[in-house]
């Protein structure tokens, strides 16, 4: 169980710290990882040359490495209701569930998401 945050047809990706500070001004508690948002970056580059994949599909992420940013929001700092999610250049935002109460408690926060950066819910 997945979304993926993304602009509607025609429209362009917002930068990685646009994201933030649209998402910083929407909820009471959000932080920023620039290292784990990097880390996470270079353990899908890792998965994908084990895999084999297509050169310009890792090509497309090592150029998103170094701006790619792990955002944590929730409506306050010790909430147990947050969610955490990679921003890249000129990617949609991959939401992930553990469970599908997971998915449906989290409902809320990824609609406020898509509205604050204009974004379409796809689920994936």
């Amino acid at each position: 169980m997945a979304h993926i945050l993304s602009p509607a047809d025609g429209a362009s990706y917002l930068d990685p710290e646009e994201v933030f500070r649209r998402l910083r001004e929407e909820f009471d508690y959000t932080a920023i990882d620039r290292d784990e948002g990097s880390d996470v970056v270079a353990a899908i580059i890792a998965k994908l040359v084990e895999l084999k994949a297509p050169q310009e599909v890792i090509d497309f992420q090592v150029a998103c490495q170094d701006r790619a940013i792990q955002v944590k929001i929730a409506e306050d700092a010790v909430s147990e209701d947050y969610l955490q999610f990679t921003v890249k250049p000129n990617d949609g935002i991959f939401i992930g569930y553990v469970s599908a109460e997971h998915e449906a408690a989290m409902r809320p926060l990824v609609e406020r998401c898509a509205r604050v950066l204009g974004y379409q819910i796809e689920l994936i």
